[in-house]
């Protein structure tokens, strides 16, 4: 792994150090990482406007604009940013001035103008915690995991288990209603 400036991750995909955006960490393997949420009430006081990667839409994917608002809040939270960008509001929030300051005119407007009859208020989307990753990496690496152990001779090994030992003689048991081993 390549090391990088402190405040700058390595970026396997584009093979470089960028900076480390806000709300993330650097992970355990040089991977970066949502921030945990500490205040949840105040999270959900917010206007809907998705996250935090400075133009509002929250889909993560460095700024990239999608065509419509997702949700009823969203909508009005760019309504709001629109009317920022063109002058019409007084004072502000802190939020919607930032936006209003990073995010180009024509995306807002694409985002103010949507049609809001059919969106949900807010749109609720489900984090995935790092314990439901760790348990999906295990159901995916279960087989790979068990055929690791013995490697290409686990066929070999589980059948040396059930394999009559030196001596060893099985009967069948009809009281137990099974094979019974001479040396158990």
């Amino acid at each position: 792994m390549k090391k990088c400036k402190p405040g700058e991750y390595y970026c396997y995909t584009d093979k470089k150090c960028k900076k480390i955006p806000m709300g993330w960490h650097v992970a355990r393997g040089g991977y970066i990482e949502k921030d945990d949420k500490d205040d949840e009430k105040s999270e959900t006081k917010k206007n809907g406007n998705g996250g935090s990667n400075g133009n509002g839409n929250g889909n993560g994917n460095g700024g990239a604009v999608s065509e419509a608002a997702v949700s009823k809040a969203q909508q009005r939270f760019f309504g709001m940013v629109r009317a920022a960008q063109k002058g019409e509001m007084e004072n502000p929030s802190p939020e919607v001035a930032k936006v209003a300051a990073s995010a180009k005119r024509s995306d807002v407007k694409k985002f103010a103008s949507t049609k809001h009859d059919k969106l949900p208020e807010k749109k609720v989307s489900k984090e995935e915690t790092k314990y439901d990753r760790y348990d999906k990496e295990k159901k995916t690496f279960a087989k790979a995991d068990k055929k690791m152990k013995f490697g290409k001779f686990y066929d070999k090994a589980k059948e040396a288990q059930t394999r009559l030992r030196k001596g060893e003689v099985k009967k069948w048991d009809p009281e137990k209603k099974r094979y019974v081993s001479n040396r158990d």
